[in-house]
């Protein structure tokens, strides 16, 4: 693992929050967070089609208006929903506050569990992976980033093995709409089962120090099919901040115990727990790219600043690898 020259994996921005009023800011100052990511060296950004029901991808289209050859667009497919528009992101924006308000006084408010907003709720309930949907979803998604083609066309969450998926996407390809295809894995086991269809071209899993699982699994077979791992989940999907921020709520949580002893690593070296984190993933070749949720220029320079310094001693990768062996193995 450590030691092998390969290309260093790339930061992606990840886009789920995009077009959620609970985000926080205008839809224009999304808008501008894009634009300064692309201008400070990002240059991949994975959307989905359902994420703020169609927004996330309008809010991408909008920032790469004249500059869509710098960047690389991956978006996800397979989920019904109701498209909103713009000025609905205003609106909501607008009217949280009130609403805030109101749900206080109905209930108390229940801690963060640190868990992603991913693939969860009414909007993720109907899914369809027939080749006319996906037709449909890919002139729709075009529409709305408002360019001629999608560089990674991701299958969002499949709940079910459908290899005939892969004659559609060849279509697609063969038509100039996309360029490679994809697939969002909600599990390992999902993952390693679309690992067998032909035709694949990257895989998305999560994949971090709080889930290494993925290192002994999906890592090794996708080197040998040669797919493109994406790891998302890399900062443990909130878990560690939690931590960093003293939140008493995390150390109910059952990986707690992990948690504290990545802490006591991170100490040790004297090094963020974050950059620990990411580090750690970054030592494995066949993860080409780390996504990250990026919300406010601060995350963004944050992120950029964890990517951009040396890696940590291989002491400490060693370290945390040696403290994940006995949670790595079979999803």
């Amino acid at each position: 693992m450590l030691g092998e020259h390969v290309e260093p994996a790339r930061l992606g921005f990840g886009c789920v929050k995009l077009g959620s009023a609970s985000a926080g800011g205008s839809w224009r100052a999304q808008v501008r967070l894009v634009q300064h990511a692309i201008d400070r060296g990002i240059t991949t950004f994975d959307t989905a089609d359902a994420y703020g029901n169609g927004l996330s991808e309008t809010i991408v289209g909008r920032a790469v208006r004249g500059r869509r050859s710098e960047v690389e667009i991956a978006t996800k497919v397979g989920y019904h929903f109701s498209e909103r528009r713009l000025s609905a992101h205003t609106f909501a924006r607008l009217g949280r506050p009130l609403v805030q308000r109101v749900r206080g006084l109905r209930s108390h408010p229940t801690p963060s569990t640190g868990g992603t907003a991913a693939a969860s709720g009414g909007a993720y309930s109907t899914q369809d992976l027939s080749p006319e949907y996906l037709r449909r979803a890919v002139d729709a998604s075009l529409r709305r980033l408002g360019t001629d083609h999608i560089d990674v066309l991701q299958l969002h969450g499949p709940r079910t093995l459908v290899p005939s998926v892969a004659e559609e996407m060849q279509r697609l390809k063969a038509a100039g709409k996309i360029r490679r295809f994809g697939v969002g894995a909600e599990s390992l086991a999902s993952a390693i089962e679309w690992l067998g269809v032909d035709g694949l071209d990257t895989v998305q899993v999560p994949f971090g120090v709080l889930d290494p699982q993925a290192a002994t699994s999906v890592l090794p077979l996708a080197a040998t099919r040669g797919v493109e791992v994406w790891a998302r989940g890399v900062l443990g999907g909130g878990y560690l901040a939690m931590a960093v921020n003293g939140d008493p709520a995390i150390r109910a949580d059952e990986k707690w115990p992990l948690i504290r002893d990545l802490l006591a690593v991170a100490a040790r070296h004297d090094v963020p727990v974050y950059k620990l984190a990411v580090d750690y993933v970054r030592s494995f070749p066949g993860v080409a790219t780390l996504l990250v949720g990026i919300q406010s220029e601060a995350h963004l320079s944050d992120n950029l600043a964890i990517m951009n310094s040396p890696m940590v001693a291989e002491a400490a990768i060693a370290e945390v690898t040696g403290l994940l062996a006995g949670s790595v193995g079979e999803p």
